[in-house]
């Protein structure tokens, strides 16, 4: 269970590793008996989900902000200024995870709210 945090840490140095972290979630998903470990396993399969998603939609807010048609058409400048909106606060949101879900983990409470 330590190495989904561990593996969820490593994406603040190397993005992909979220990929094998959300596998190995999945793997040991099943296997896991205890109630307070599995809303541990909820909480990260829900921040890798996210992270994971995320990606694809900034890509597309990406070429579509910064396409060379039309800079001044509303839909680039909604999409430039969502794009930078997001990219501010998903470090702090993802931090946050990390931060809440391994302090409850070594505390061994389990997480209450896997959506939040």
């Amino acid at each position: 269970m330590h190495w989904g945090y561990a593996v969820q840490w490593c994406t603040l140095l190397w993005p992909p590793a979220i990929v094998a972290s959300a596998l190995y979630l999945l793997w040991i998903r099943k296997r896991i008996l205890n109630r307070d470990i599995y809303s541990h396993v909820s909480w990260q399969l829900v921040t890798a989900s996210v992270t994971i998603l995320a990606i694809p939609i900034a890509i597309i807010l990406l070429f579509v902000g910064l396409s060379g048609v039309n800079n001044d058409s509303p839909i680039s400048i909604v999409a430039t200024f969502a794009l930078l909106g997001g990219s501010y606060l998903f470090l702090p949101w993802l931090a946050y995870r990390l931060l809440r879900g391994s302090i409850r983990f070594s505390n061994e409470l389990p997480m209450q709210h896997a959506w939040l």
